[in-house]
């Protein structure tokens, strides 16, 4: 029997996103789409060997494990991540069995020395596995517990993860879900510099998904200060609203179209509670693929006037208004 693979594919965490960043560290690329192409065990020396290949995109090209274990269920094996870049790194991992084979023991370490792992796997009644790791890693400390199918890939757990660096502890907690047919919930709280949120996120099988969102600002009273929530279509269209709500009591409202190209199409209305209006400002504006966008909006008063003025916002963000009338 193969030993289960870590539920942690090492750089390769389904985790809550913090940043709007891509690419770049090895802690944000993953294996898209990945799809086992080798996979081999010699039953007389006890080696075996799995290749993953990853869609382009994520940033990783190739998983490759390779390693031995013997007729007690003890051995070693080397993973190996190749990345689209063409550099690679990888990690050793040792594993023992006890003597009834229900429970196996995992530690690795990653080839430069600076991040590790530890984990037990142990079999359940039902077949499954009950697992809890911890990774220690550049970027802080992962620690999971959940039910792990002796098959793959299917999971029911919880995630948590601190990041010495910050006040928050943890920073967040995940309860996610991973599904036989492609499809994953993810249900999760977070804590970052100066807010908290929490978000529910839900992938079905056709590839379709909702996002489902409250944010609090800590400097504020009201509570929350944002509160949404988005759907998407396979293809990456979508469309979802979110309402943000001031100290004051004033709400701006906001109406997202996203296209598949990328693109967006936004409209707003803001309530001033200071004024008698039910609508203060409303506008609408078409964002391109590199953040400029164009439209108008229009200024309402107490006294019946309306203003209605274009608006142009440049790839750096800087906002043009002008034409009005």
């Amino acid at each position: 029997m193969l030993p289960p693979a870590p539920q942690r594919t090492v750089q390769a965490l389904n985790a809550p996103s913090t940043s709007n960043a891509s690419g770049g560290s090895e802690s944000e690329v993953f294996c898209l789409d990945g799809e086992i192409t080798e996979e081999s065990f010699d039953e007389a020396t006890g080696q075996f060997r799995n290749v993953y290949d990853c869609a382009p995109g994520g940033g990783i090209d190739t998983i490759t494990t390779e390693g031995q274990q013997d007729q007690n269920g003890d051995g070693a094996y080397v993973q190996t991540t190749l990345l689209e870049s063409g550099s690679s790194f990888s990690w050793s991992f040792t594993f023992d069995t006890s003597e009834d084979f229900l429970v196996q023991n995992y530690s690795g370490v990653r080839d430069d020395g600076s991040e590790s792992y530890t984990g037990v796997h142990a079999l359940r009644d039902d077949g499954n596995w009950d697992v809890e790791e911890t990774w220690a890693m550049r970027e802080g400390t992962y620690n999971i517990a959940g039910i792990q199918t002796a098959d793959g890939p299917v999971f029911d757990g919880q995630y948590i993860f601190d990041d010495p660096a910050t006040e928050a502890s943890p920073d967040w907690e995940m309860h996610i879900v991973l599904n036989r047919d492609g499809s994953r919930s993810q249900e999760v709280e977070l804590s970052g510099e100066g807010f908290t949120s929490e978000y529910d996120f839900i992938q079905n099988a056709d590839g379709s998904s909702r996002y489902d969102f409250s944010t609090d600002l800590t400097d504020s009273d009201v509570e929350p200060d944002f509160d949404g929530s988005y759907t998407y279509a396979a293809d990456g269209s979508g469309e979802g609203d979110y309402i943000q709500s001031f100290d004051d009591g004033s709400l701006l409202s906001v109406h997202d179209v996203i296209h598949a190209d990328g693109t967006v199409s936004e409209t707003w209305t803001f309530d001033d509670a200071a004024t008698g209006l039910a609508i203060d400002q409303e506008g609408e504006i078409h964002f391109g693929l590199d953040g400029s966008g164009e439209g108008t909006f229009t200024l309402h008063s107490e006294g019946g006037t309306s203003q209605t003025c274009t608006v142009r916002i440049d790839a750096e963000g800087v906002q043009t208004i002008e034409a009005c009338q």
